[in-house]
């Protein structure tokens, strides 16, 4: 540090020299203390005066607070487990004979024997020339086979 009075470098100690006041510290933190104090009582005070200026009423009943079911679309409780059971539901569908519609004399045979006769008769070759009987599919339509008549299914 340059000394002002003599331009010359001082060597000696660098802090400060003279001592903090202790009074406004003491000061701050009475004047602190009374503030927290003095909130604690007015709040205290406050929770005194609610309570004798509201009452309380008759006790809850116990199926007061019962759960209500929000309405519908709900979320799933276990997705797992439904998702196991539509699964085991579409493989019984996909692995058994029945009726897609008794009337037009639609039936359903299972996957695996579907694929085999697929493979030994092949797909029917459908020329532009042939007339077809139907409108053109449209989308998300499937083609639906119709069972000859006096095919049963077999269970």
């Amino acid at each position: 540090m340059i000394d002002p009075h003599t331009r010359t470098v001082d060597s000696g100690p660098h802090h400060e020299t003279r001592e903090a006041q202790t009074r406004p510290v003491v000061v701050f933190l009475a004047a602190l203390f009374v503030l927290v104090v003095g909130a604690l009582i007015a709040c205290w005070g406050i929770f005194r005066l609610v309570v004798r200026m509201e009452p309380r009423g008759a006790p809850a009943a116990p199926y007061e607070h019962a759960r209500t079911l929000p309405p519908a679309p709900r979320l799933q409780v276990a997705p797992a487990q439904d998702y196991q059971a539509y699964r085991a539901h579409e493989n019984e569908i996909l692995d058994s004979y029945g009726w897609v519609n008794r009337q037009k004399g639609i039936v359903r045979i299972p996957i695996q024997q579907a694929m085999s006769l697929l493979l030994k008769q092949g797909l029917p070759a459908v020329s532009a020339t042939t007339p077809r009987n139907q409108q053109p599919l449209k989308q998300g339509e499937v083609l639906q086979y119709t069972v000859p008549s006096g095919f049963t299914p077999q269970k």
